[in-house]
């Protein structure tokens, strides 16, 4: 079971990598088509994971447009990795 849930884990911590390029990209102007139905399905994955750790922390205008939730998830689902 526990590496049911280390692979699961890692899994979304590449999802979230992928994400934050992607995000990083489509902000430098790549042509990248955001109603592909591959980055709505990573997107329709990733976004429930960031809303309660986005709750936690101070709007991204707050803090210079940055938002740090996908960082702060992938330390939170290592850290769990790490206790199995």
């Amino acid at each position: 079971m526990a590496v049911f849930i280390g692979w699961t884990i890692q899994i979304l911590v590449i999802m979230i990598t992928v994400d934050v390029v992607l995000s990083v990209l489509m902000a430098m102007g790549t042509r990248i088509p955001s109603r592909h139905p591959l980055i709505r399905t990573l997107r329709s994955i990733t976004e429930p994971l960031y809303t309660p750790v986005r709750r936690l922390l101070p709007s991204p205008r707050q803090i210079g447009g940055l938002d740090f939730a996908p960082m702060i998830l992938v330390i939170l689902l290592q850290l769990i990795r790490s206790l199995l």
